[in-house]
């Protein structure tokens, strides 16, 4: 491969002596906390605008926090698409199932809303049935850094249970939310965001996106936050006082242990897949520039739009189209899977305990693939292929140089 030389001689001779936490994978995460989280939905009649007097249904996420059916969710869940309160009384249901044809919603009423009046959080009180065991979540308040690994959870379009895993990035965002890398979608705000530890440490409140200057076009997308310090007052009027987060720090007994564990399970396949996908690319290429003398699928050309001249994605051809989305479905999008899920699975195993800039931007390129094939799919008679994030260049040397030190400290016994 094209990068394979070059990392071997920068770092083959470094040695790795990093400690490893005992921390649950994502996986496992989902597993801890899946009893916890419940499917919101709120109908109400919009008060103003265009569409004023019509229904419409907001969705997104709640956490369970006491066995009596008290749920913290998103304020802003309550309002409608326009910020607005809704007209009269709106009706607020929750799913404790993620599967619509089992799950019976559980009518929150008017009385057993309350909304904090400073942060986008609200609490919701449900009926207690008598065949539901509530299973309330840990809700804990510490010293996190930036950088600590965490993972938020709900149901994306309200749909299946999702989870999306990222790290703290900062702590002064907007309103003191916290910023992180984590990438949600709709249907995920007043969600639970954990470390590692299946401690919720946070409320989803929402995806950003913010211009860089990395290239044309070019952004980013992160989530704010919801400290849960900042909602401490909306709980205690539950009876919920937040823990002190309880670190579970359980360093093992041998560096060599966790020099094995990172390169077996997490370093060595991921450098496996990166050169197995790297061949295929190369083969995909091939043929597309025998049948159709170019090497890419996705060409652009310069036009102008409102003034501003723009580069602007070109139709492909029909038989250009078929060729693509055929090499997309079988070959590509399982590939993109199956390295972004050896990442997501094992973070515990990522050297420094976090994801490198260069591992971010594989994920955001993964998402990104991800949602131009929906948008082809929706979309087939257009044959673009729009792609936001491309593939970053710097993953093949820094997957195989960590690869190398850490084999090489393997070797020393360090």
């Amino acid at each position: 491969m094209r990068w394979i030389k070059s990392a071997i001689g920068i770092f083959a001779l470094s040695a790795v002596s990093l400690p490893v936490y005992a921390q649950l994978s994502d996986v496992e995460l989902r597993s801890a906390l899946a009893g916890s989280i419940v499917r919101i939905e709120v109908t109400g009649t919009l008060a103003g605008g265009p569409k004023i007097g019509q229904r419409e249904t907001r969705i997104g996420t709640g956490t369970i926090v006491s066995e009596s059916g008290f749920i913290v969710t998103a304020k802003h869940l309550l309002l409608d698409s326009t910020g607005n309160e809704f007209a009269g009384v709106s009706d607020v249901k929750v799913f404790l199932s993620s599967d619509k044809s089992k799950a019976i919603p559980l009518i929150v009423k008017a009385d057993g809303i309350r909304r904090d009046a400073f942060v986008d959080a609200a609490l919701l009180k449900v009926p207690e049935p008598d065949e539901i065991k509530f299973t309330p979540a840990t809700i804990c308040n510490g010293s996190l850094k930036a950088a600590t690994p965490v993972v938020a959870f709900g149901y994306p379009a309200g749909l299946s249970l999702s989870y999306k895993p990222g790290n703290i990035d900062s702590f002064d965002g907007p309103d003191n939310y916290w910023q992180t890398s984590i990438s949600t979608y709709y249907g995920m705000s007043g969600g639970p965001v954990a470390d590692k530890q299946a401690q919720v440490v946070g409320l989803v409140y929402g995806a950003q996106t913010a211009s860089l200057a990395r290239g044309q076009n070019a952004t980013d997308i992160y989530t704010l936050v919801v400290p849960a310090s900042s909602i401490t007052s909306l709980l205690q009027y539950a009876g919920i006082a937040i823990a002190k987060c309880a670190g579970r720090i359980q360093p093992r007994s041998a560096q060599s242990e966790d020099n094995n564990a990172q390169i077996k399970d997490l370093y060595a396949p991921l450098y496996s897949e990166l050169s197995v996908g790297e061949a295929n690319f190369n083969v995909f290429r091939e043929g597309f520039n025998n049948r159709f003398l170019r090497w890419s699928p996705v060409r652009y050309q310069r036009t102008v739009v409102n003034g501003q001249e723009r580069r602007v994605a070109v139709p492909m051809s029909d038989s250009e189209w078929s060729f693509w989305m055929s090499w997309v479905e079988r070959t590509f999008i399982p590939q993109n899977r199956k390295m972004g899920n050896l990442i997501r699975n094992h973070t515990d195993l990522l050297v420094g305990g976090v994801l490198t800039p260069c591992m971010k931007a594989l994920l955001l390129h993964f998402s990104a693939f991800d949602e131009s094939y929906r948008r082809a799919k929706l979309n087939p008679d257009e044959r673009l292929w729009q792609p936001d994030h491309g593939w970053p260049p710097c993953i093949g040397p820094e997957v195989e140089g960590t690869l190398a030190r850490l084999t090489a400290a393997r070797a020393n016994g360090s």
